[in-house]
């Protein structure tokens, strides 16, 4: 199993610990569509990148979790876009609970 692989198998075990629901197939369909747009490697589109990741943030949290630790960290084959995209994510979470206190 390759790097992408593994990373998506961690994404895929919280979207399949969700209860049954149109949430869980909604999370399923992100990261099956952000793990095709992370195979891309550096030709991956980052608005779509950042959609999936954006949509995946709504339905699952903790798959979100997963998928920010994950790319926040070189991955081979995975390119720049999803790493902007953890970190930027890591950012507006950081800030959005620094508004809260």
């Amino acid at each position: 199993m390759d790097e992408i692989a593994q990373a998506f198998a961690a994404i895929v075990e919280k979207v399949n610990a969700m209860p049954e629901g149109a949430g869980k197939e909604d999370a399923k369909e992100a990261a099956m569509k952000l793990e095709a747009e992370a195979r891309k490697g550096e030709e991956a589109d980052e608005g779509r990148a950042r959609r999936w990741f954006d949509f995946l943030a709504e339905t699952s949290a903790d798959a979100w979790e997963v998928a920010v630790t994950t790319f926040a960290n070189p991955i081979a084959g995975v390119g720049k876009a999803f790493q902007k995209i953890a970190e930027k994510a890591k950012e507006d979470k950081k800030a959005k609970s620094a508004e809260k206190k």
